[in-house]
């Protein structure tokens, strides 16, 4: 289990770590004794996710620090059953599964004014699918689903054209995809498949088609890799590889191709990451500039977030270019002893008045 979250920066000071049942409380629950935050919005202020308790349904939630959480509901037919797992720019759409009938699964899209609605399956095998991903805009769904014999396949949804299989990697010694991210506009979607030797990350694009990513190297003899993110632009990717170490996170560009992330840190950016193992490397900001995963300090497991740019606005705690009420917002949401987290502006350890005279002098647009 992760319990912590670790933040550094290139100027390799180890800032802090966060509890993560505090966020946890901070969101509150749906009538269920457990709770997981999967997606939020670009700009912070949509949060989604899924509730449940042990004897009650899984139930899709929505929040936001005026609404709370909020069910979203089920597709109609099959036991209640659906989970959130992205949201879009602004929180407009949000994307995940549910069940529309007895052990079938089904990617869906809710939106405030057509609740929930499926978006269907891949023609053959099974009926089952899921949703992973979604452009900022709404626009484009990215997940998998079953394409015959068993077999899963990554598809990119829209509107115009409905659910489209992606295919497989060229020479995979089985058929088998899955994507897991897209990029901003929709145009770019990374995930894994079966290869020639083993399961590979890939990138697709409607010009190239899906193109293996590679992995890195040591471990097996078999290619182990899979692609999570992907930056705006769909120049820059993250995810996990195989080493001696086992999983490893990886960063991959057009310009060096599929590198170790670790040692990019260490060796261009001088951080020294002797104590760390970062074992995957599940998301990446649209700006390319921070990476998150989990991985093993000191022998425990936890998360982390790495900088490659550290924020010139720190009080800016959405990330929307300026200090205003949603920042205050967070701030307040977080207010306590609160180790780590982005609101303890002044490194007390404590989200309290200092922090909030900090905010106040920041406020307005960021420089």
């Amino acid at each position: 289990m992760i319990d912590r979250l670790a933040t550094f920066a290139i100027d390799k000071e180890l800032l802090s770590f966060r509890d993560d049942t505090a966020l946890c409380s901070h969101l509150g629950k749906l009538e269920g004794t457990k709770v997981e935050t999967i997606g939020v919005s670009r700009e912070g202020r949509v949060v989604v996710g899924w509730s449940a308790s042990s004897s009650g349904p899984e139930q899709a939630f929505r929040w936001t620090a005026l609404g709370g959480m909020v069910a979203l509901g089920d597709l109609p037919g099959g036991p209640f059953q659906c989970k959130a797992a992205a949201v879009s720019l602004h929180g407009a759409v949000i994307v995940g599964l549910g069940s529309p009938g007895d052990d079938q699964l089904e990617a869906a899209r809710w939106t405030s004014d057509q609740g929930i609605i499926g978006l269907g399956d891949l023609p053959g095998g099974a009926f089952t699918s899921r949703a992973t991903a979604v452009s900022y805009q709404g626009s484009v769904i990215v997940g998998w689903g079953n394409s015959g014999g068993g077999v899963n396949e990554a598809f990119r949804w829209t509107a115009d054209k409905g659910m489209v299989g992606l295919g497989f990697l060229p020479g995979a010694i089985i058929d088998g995809s899955q994507a897991f991210d897209v990029s901003s506009d929709g145009s770019v979607i990374v995930g894994s498949g079966w290869a020639t030797q083993g399961i590979e990350a890939f990138r697709w694009t409607a010009e190239q088609g899906m193109v293996p990513l590679g992995d890195l190297p040591g471990g097996m003899e078999l290619t182990f890799s899979f692609a999570f993110g992907v930056a705006d632009d769909g120049a820059t990717v993250v995810g996990v590889g195989f080493t001696d170490l086992e999983s490893e996170a990886f960063i991959w560009d057009v310009e060096h191709g599929i590198r170790n992330l670790r040692e990019v840190l260490e060796e261009d950016y001088d951080l020294d990451l002797s104590d760390w193992i970062l074992t995957e490397a599940r998301g990446i900001a649209a700006d390319g500039l921070s990476i998150v995963g989990s991985g093993y300090r000191d022998g425990v497991q936890e998360a982390w977030l790495a900088r490659l740019n550290p924020p010139s606005c720190p009080a800016d705690l959405d990330g929307d270019g300026q200090v205003n009420a949603y920042d205050l917002a967070i701030l307040f949401s977080a207010w306590g002893f609160n180790p780590g987290h982005p609101a303890d502006l002044n490194g007390d350890d404590f989200v309290g008045p200092f922090d909030l005279a900090v905010l106040f002098s920041a406020w307005g647009p960021c420089d």
